[in-house]
């Protein structure tokens, strides 16, 4: 996430959108398919993980798209998006956290 934003300050190339791993492919993707789903797979607040990590990687590479596009009004909504998608990918992994914490 960060480093996508940061894209938009550099003036170096941006990445295309393609150049981006996919929901299965970034670090938090290896977690989640592998170990993530071996210790956690039969929790309902892990589950709820994949959708919203998979939106994020679709509001990423729209993000990308608008830069690489300059299309300052695709910018703009496609950056709030990938906040909002952030956002909730951190709630669903905070209550993952505290259902754990919690014994539940």
């Amino acid at each position: 996430m960060a480093n996508i934003l940061e894209q938009a300050s550099l003036p170096v190339s941006t990445p295309r959108a393609e150049e981006l791993p996919d929901h299965h492919h970034c670090a938090c993707g290896q977690w989640y398919d592998t170990l993530g789903q071996e210790q956690l797979g039969n929790r309902p607040e892990f589950r709820a993980i994949a959708t919203l990590h998979q939106d994020l990687h679709v509001a990423g590479k729209q993000f990308l798209t608008a830069l690489i596009q300059s299309d300052a009004q695709q910018q703009q909504q496609s950056r709030n998006v990938l906040k909002e998608m952030e956002s909730s990918v951190i709630t669903a992994l905070k209550s993952l956290k505290d259902g754990l914490r919690l014994g539940r």
